[in-house]
């Protein structure tokens, strides 16, 4: 936790912080309640994500499919296409310097 007066880390058990020497007693609670209210924002900003992909996915179907469509299936197809291709003109081209040599 962090002392809301110097803003360096003590221990959760400290009742005066260490480096400035500030009563934590009183600020307890509210560093507490802050964060509670933080992993709540955290939570409910996944609910508004997820809602939003599910908004999406109702409203405009073909534009939503076709982008997971072109990111998770044709990119990566591409890309092993290309891996494939380019390992191809490397095995080609070690075949060629080994016929050239007597």
């Amino acid at each position: 936790m962090e002392c809301p007066f110097c803003l360096e880390d003590f221990n959760e058990e400290a009742l005066v912080c260490k480096d400035c020497g500030r009563d934590l007693r009183l600020v307890r609670p509210l560093i507490n309640e802050n964060l509670t209210l933080v992993a709540l924002i955290e939570e409910l900003q996944i609910q508004i994500d997820r809602a939003r992909a599910a908004v999406d996915r109702a409203t405009a179907p073909i534009t939503y499919w076709s982008i997971h469509i072109a990111i998770y299936l044709i990119a990566p197809i591409s890309l092993l296409l290309a891996a494939h291709f380019l390992s191809l003109l490397s095995l080609i081209y070690h075949r060629s310097i080994c016929a050239l040599r007597p």
